[in-house]
């Protein structure tokens, strides 16, 4: 029961956080009921990755957080 409700909410928590990058969120939500928060260093990098194609290579990117 537990391990449903940890799929689940990583389910919601990717589908959020890929609307927020840019990414596909139907593709990750479904990968984080599969993978559950293991996926969180491969989602960051995908993100990291759309992120230098869309700003480009050489320009330098300032992040406020």
């Amino acid at each position: 029961m537990l391990w449903l409700l940890l799929m689940l909410v990583s389910s919601a928590f990717f589908y959020v956080e890929a609307c927020k990058a840019g990414l596909s969120p139907k593709r990750w939500g479904i990968a984080g009921f599969l993978v559950g928060p293991m996926l969180w260093p491969l989602f960051r990098v995908h993100a990291n990755l759309a992120l230098r194609r869309a700003v480009g290579r050489g320009d330098v990117l300032w992040t406020i957080k």
